[in-house]
């Protein structure tokens, strides 16, 4: 029997969200090199009116993810980790859904995300969701350390 996931909206800034981001920041660093990394801080995550969830199984802090609003169309996907022992439970898929939810029912049209080239089980999260490669947004440039997805989640009007 698979353990129940909870995902709940908290504070970027909270101890649990400062350990996750904390660990996320060191994990790129060993991959890529700080120029290529772009580390939103929680302060800025909270004062930016992101929406961050944590996924949790009982008292197992899993992981984290967050929603950014870029402007009236775009939230871009921010702070997406997942600790090892929890990879493949489902929780980052949860939060995804979760993001894209808040986002659509916020009337954002688009999800927009910038990856690491090399972070193989986050793009195929971000593919296996609906997501399509795309140019480089906002401040970033394209790399070889990057890559760049979006995704239309704009509700289907319907028409009598």
């Amino acid at each position: 029997m698979t353990a129940r996931i909870d995902i709940c909206r908290e504070d970027p800034t909270s101890p649990d969200a400062r350990a996750l981001i904390d660990e996320l920041n060191a994990t790129m660093l060993d991959i890529y090199p700080p120029e290529h990394c772009h580390h939103m801080p929680a302060e800025t995550l909270a004062s930016n009116g992101a929406c961050f969830l944590i996924a949790r199984s009982g008292d197992k802090v899993l992981g984290c993810g967050a929603g950014v609003p870029l402007d009236k169309d775009r939230v871009e996907l921010k702070r997406f980790f997942t600790r090892p022992a929890a990879r493949r439970s489902g929780a980052s898929r949860a939060i995804l859904s979760r993001v894209e939810n808040w986002a659509r029912a916020e009337g954002y049209s688009k999800l927009v995300l910038e990856t690491g080239s090399r972070s193989d089980a986050a793009i195929a999260l971000y593919t296996s969701h609906g997501f399509a490669p795309c140019d480089a947004f906002g401040e970033y440039r394209a790399t070889e350390d990057n890559v760049f997805y979006e995704k239309s989640i704009a509700s289907e009007e319907l028409f009598s």
